[in-house]
């Protein structure tokens, strides 16, 4: 998958939460709670100074989930070239 314009694909992984009896929490809809890493791993990008296989500090909640990519342990999702704060070396 390539990115259009000034974007990147990155992949997230999953932090899950879990409750003081050692078990994740599960949300009324059955599903386990997580939230995503710090850290994502350029996929794909169309962004200058920014290739694939890098690792990035990004905005999460401003990109875009992929979510026929998504697994049990990550998430893939679509960003703007606005919201990478940071290149991790």
């Amino acid at each position: 998958m390539k990115p259009y314009g000034n974007r990147c694909i990155v992949r997230i992984a999953k932090r899950f939460q879990y409750g003081a009896d050692k078990k994740p929490v599960i949300s009324e809809d059955g599903i386990h709670i997580y939230e995503p890493e710090q850290e994502a791993k350029v996929l794909s990008s169309n962004i200058p100074d920014i290739k694939k296989g890098m690792t990035i500090i990004p905005i999460i909640r401003g990109g875009v989930p992929i979510r026929s990519l998504e697994d049990k342990k990550s998430v893939v999702v679509s960003l703007d070239g606005e919201d990478i704060y940071a290149i991790k070396e």
